[in-house]
């Protein structure tokens, strides 16, 4: 009988795909912390790993309006901003969010849903027990959420990386509830997803809570038809509207005198400081990134790094006429978002459900120009994009023209790879 060859190179397809999956993962969920855990350099690995495949190939030709508008966007900034050296951090943090994208499809197209799933699960499963760690090291103490977020301030910067962190993990733990047919897997799952719920509320996160609802809402647009999808829409609406009758009515009732205003009396003033900067100058704004070094923006004399909503952040930085043409930029990158995909396969759905989160938490926290929320919507786009004509060549697993294209995944290639060891050793 023929001897058969083992394909080394196989093997080490195998290898460069699973690492550039756990890679991409770990950013999603873990992006959120401090680059000191580590996402910078899982980043830099994943891009590589897509760099390396032929994904890049149909990149340009399938968002190059969104990425002139991007650097159109820049540029004028640039020339019109009160301090133009401040966009280029700005402008950095834009174009490496954007860079997430080329991974995230990397994924999409070569790893295969089993294997996303494993380590999805791995993963999670790590953030829930260092969560669990967290909590039962300060459950002794007199005041929990206070212990932790004064652990946090040490550990994780701030409290809000932590609750994001633990938003995103339990998201992902309601994706793979959604799609686990094993039943104690599934009742696993459930145990940790009430966890993490749990966790959060001792949290005290009401933003997050908020931006949880807004997601639920928005998740309902895209299941639903009819209706339930007007219902859904109209939760979405109100999630919102309830944030802005708050910030109003704090803005109007004030802070009582002689009492320190709370975080979100804070956000109601700075809000409002906003607004009137805006309408001062209100076309093309201040400039990205300039928001403290801008010294009208002090509320009582204390000038804070960022707005915590990067709404009002995006109106202040670029203007109304800047903000439109963001608002195309980022229509251009999600344009080619699949609903079948979001509804049917798990990093789409988590994709979804992760950027929708960020955009609801943008109401209340967060810098708009950092990876933390613009990351996660660059991942969303690249797992929510249609894998169709990529530019990928034809054999290595797709089918013949015409027919949908299937996934050349890790899980495959070592089924393929294992069998072909078996039989050189029969052999």
């Amino acid at each position: 009988m023929e001897s058969v060859l083992v394909d080394g190179s196989s093997e080490r397809g195998v290898v460069e795909r699973t690492i550039v999956l756990v890679c991409t993962l770990y950013c999603l969920l873990l992006i959120t912390l401090p680059s000191t855990y580590g996402a910078s350099v899982a980043w830099l690995i994943a891009l590589l790993g897509a760099v390396r495949g032929t994904v890049w190939r149909g990149f340009y030709g399938r968002y190059r309006l969104a990425l002139w508008g991007m650097v159109a966007l820049v540029l004028v900034n640039a020339l019109v901003a009160r301090f133009p050296a401040k966009v280029v951090p700005g402008a950095g943090e834009l174009i490496r969010s954007v860079s997430f994208m080329l991974p995230a499809i990397y994924v999409m197209q070569y790893c295969h849903r089993q294997v996303t799933v494993r380590a999805l699960k791995a993963l999670v499963g790590l953030i829930v027990v260092g969560c669990i760690a967290i909590y039962a090291f300060h459950v002794g103490s007199a005041d929990v959420t206070s212990a932790i977020y004064s652990w946090s301030l040490s550990h994780v910067g701030n409290v809000h990386n932590l609750v994001n962190m633990a938003a995103m993990a339990l998201l992902a733990l309601v994706v793979l509830a959604v799609f686990e047919q094993e039943p104690r897997q599934r009742a696993v799952l459930f145990a940790m997803l009430a966890f993490m719920l749990w966790f959060l509320v001792v949290l005290e996160s009401e933003g997050a809570f908020l931006a949880l609802l807004i997601t639920a809402c928005a998740w309902g647009t895209v299941r639903f038809t009819g209706g339930l999808r007007m219902l859904s829409a109209l939760g979405v609406a109100a999630g919102v509207f309830a944030y802005v009758l708050l910030m109003v009515w704090l803005q109007t009732e004030g802070v009582v005198p002689g009492a320190s205003p709370g975080s979100f009396e804070i956000r109601a003033l700075i809000n409002a400081r906003l607004l009137e900067l805006v309408a001062a100058q209100p076309w093309f704004g201040y400039g990205i990134n300039s928001f403290k070094y801008v010294t009208e923006t002090a509320v009582d004399g204390v000038m804070y790094i960022h707005p915590h909503q990067i709404y009002l952040e995006a109106l202040f930085s670029f203007g109304v006429i800047g903000c439109f043409l963001l608002a195309a930029v980022l229509w251009g990158f999600f344009r080619l978002s699949s609903q079948r995909m979001i509804l049917s396969e798990p990093l789409p759905m988590l994709g979804f459900l992760a950027a929708v989160y960020m955009a609801g938490k943008g109401l209340s926290d967060m810098k708009l120009m950092s990876v933390q929320p613009l990351a996660i919507f660059m991942l969303g786009a690249g797992l929510m994009a249609r894998t169709a004509s990529w530019g990928r060549p034809a054999g290595n697993g797709d089918l013949a023209a015409g027919s949908p294209r299937v996934p050349v995944g890790c899980g495959q290639a070592m089924t393929i790879s294992r069998s072909t060891v078996a039989i050189a050793r029969l052999e």
